[in-house]
């Protein structure tokens, strides 16, 4: 747990090792990072904020655009993720949004989805590495645009809603193997 402040709220981190076996050598780690708005002051680790991947200080080599749709947070459910925040307004507008948000799974894979299919030919097995910052929510209906730059082995992106003007996912990284090697 990181904690931000009584003003900024906590961070929490947590890995997930995944193996065949319990001896097995490590197949991925998959680490989530949840922000607790409003946890904040809660004596947890002061630690200094990560270094990021910035995208670079010139024009996207490419954009794609995705829509939502009105319904995807519904939909999105099926993952697992109950959380109401996805589908009531009032739990929403408690939470301090204008209706019931997307959730980051959603938008993560619409950015990892743009990858695939600008960069990687449609193959997914190419993708070793993937990450970024979530800046701001999506609501569902919300069309995510992606500006994606392509370093070949190393692509960096972000993702925006045009409509509102505002990124939603920042500082995006992904590694790719090369073509035909897995």
């Amino acid at each position: 747990v990181i904690d931000k402040g009584s003003e900024k709220g906590a961070i929490v981190v947590f890995d997930t090792t995944a193996r065949r076996t319990e001896e097995g050598p490590d197949l991925f780690v998959l680490r989530n990072t949840l922000m607790a708005r409003g946890d904040g002051g809660c004596g947890g680790h002061r630690a200094a904020s990560s270094e990021r991947l910035s995208v670079p200080d010139r024009d996207a080599d490419m954009r794609h655009v995705i829509e939502t749709h009105p319904d995807q947070a519904l939909l999105y459910r099926l993952n697992g993720d109950m959380n109401p925040l996805h589908v009531d307004p009032e739990v929403a507008e408690r939470a301090g949004f204008p209706q019931p948000i997307l959730h980051g799974l959603c938008t993560y894979g619409i950015a990892c989805r743009s990858i695939v299919e600008k960069v990687c030919a449609g193959d997914p097995t190419r993708i070793r590495r993937f990450e970024g910052r979530f800046t701001a929510p999506v609501y569902p209906g919300e069309a995510i645009t992606t500006e994606i730059w392509d370093g070949g082995t190393e692509v960096r992106f972000r993702c925006s809603v045009s409509d509102r003007d505002v990124t939603v996912f920042d500082d995006g990284y992904c590694l790719l193997s090369t073509a035909g090697k897995n």
